[in-house]
This record gives structure tokens, sequence and C-alpha cells, in this order.
């Protein structure tokens, strides 16, 4: 799950095996082709945008997303926040198959899992598999996850000039980075500041031939970046 990034995860959270993330956003305007130069000019808007996810201290985003996964269709909102010291993940979501908001925290120094049911949160392992979450909630965010992306354009996206960069999906088939999971297609476009080169936006657009066939079209549109946001442990029952 962790090698799926943030809108797998939501999805899982959401409804138990699948469907993520983020709000709709109509502040995309002025759209500009990409810079004439190929070389140079690109690769420099690329290795920016590289350098400043990497900077990542926090982030908080708004999401919405469309799932299709055996035959059922759902939509999913979510609030997620991620810090990196301590890393802990933390995801509110409403999913259209139950109506119920679901909160969940991910806490990779212990490796727990805590899930707020009723009124109270319980503690969980956070399961196999786990020991990557560190580098596997923002796939798309972090470490060299733009390598080999385009720039595709320059656009006006919730009111800050940015550039659109689009390639595909870090752990999908001609991807740079991160292993390849068997089956699954997915691109990612994504839009960053023109002057500090941060995240505005991202959509991921996911099919997978496995489990009866998976779809997902998610969109993040960040709120905060590097603010100062603290996630706190809950006392559990």
């Amino acid at each position: 799950m962790a090698a799926l990034g943030f809108s797998i995860l939501a999805v899982s959270v959401a409804c138990g095996s699948g469907g993520s993330s983020s709000r709709s956003t109509s502040g995309t305007s002025s759209s500009s082709p990409a810079p004439a130069n190929s070389g140079g000019n690109v690769d420099q808007v690329v290795g920016k945008a590289i350098q400043a996810q990497n900077r990542l201290r926090d982030l908080t985003l708004t999401t919405q997303s469309d799932t299709t996964q055996g035959g059922r269709s759902f939509t999913t909102q979510a609030r997620v926040e991620w810090t990196s010291s301590p890393e802990r993940f933390y995801a509110r979501t409403t999913s259209s198959l139950s109506n119920r908001q679901t909160e969940l925290i991910i806490d990779t120094p212990t490796q727990g899992t805590y899930v707020k049911s009723g009124g109270n949160w319980i503690k969980t392992p956070a399961g196999s598999g786990s020991g990557s979450l560190g580098t596997g909630f923002m796939p798309s965010l972090k470490g060299d996850a733009f390598k080999g992306f385009k720039v595709v354009g320059q656009e006006t996206v919730e009111g800050k000039p940015t550039w659109h960069l689009s390639g595909p999906m870090p752990f999908t088939p001609g991807s740079s980075t991160a292993t390849a999971v068997p089956n699954t297609n997915g691109t990612l476009d994504v839009w960053v500041g023109r002057s500090d080169y941060q995240l505005v936006k991202q959509v991921e657009d996911l099919k997978s031939s496995d489990s009866g066939g998976f779809s997902l079209k998610a969109t993040a549109v960040v709120d905060s970046v590097n603010s100062g946001l603290s996630i706190d442990l809950p006392v559990t029952q």
C-alpha cells in the first residue's frame, strides 16, 4: 500500500479496499506552451522541482477521487496531512460508499497505525511491508520521482503561475524511479510554482487489470507547505 502513494492509502482508509483523494479545482487557466528549448530549460525546471520537493518538511492537501473497483464506482474526499520529522501521515476521508467519515494516522518511527472508530482511537500494527512507509507516502512529491517528466505547459492554478509537468506514475512501467507494479499503468500530472517550484496541484490517473480491474482518477491540491505543521499521536482506548 505504501508504494502506491497517498491516494491509494486514503482510498483504503475510506472503504477498506480502495478509493482516495482530492478537491476538484477550477483555478487552472491561461495555458501556454512548454519552453521552446526542450533540452536545457526543461531539464532545469524538472531539476528545480525535484530539489523543492526534497526540501519538504510538511504539507497539507485536500483531495477528491473517482474510483471503480470490482464493478463498484465511488467518490472519496479527503483531508491529508504529512510531516517528515517524525514522519507521520494523517487522513480524514469520506466515501460515497458509506457516507461516513474515517480518520487514520500512521506513525513511521513506531510503525503504528491509529484508526478512529466511533469516538475512540484504536492502535494496530502497521502491517507487513510497512518498513517502506518512510519513502512511500508521497512518491510523487519526494526524491527523484520527477525524473523522466516533461514540461508540457505554463498555467495559472489556484491563482499561482505554474509549470505543468507530466509523466508516468513513479511505480508504473516507464517510470525512472521505484519498482513497477505488475499490470498497472498510470500517469501523473504535476503543477509546480514558477518561482518556488513547490507543488501546487497533482492529478493521478491509474488503471490496473488485477483484482477484477481497478481505475482511479485523483486530484490533490496543496493547501500549505512547510508551515510548521505537527501531527500528534492520539490517546487510544
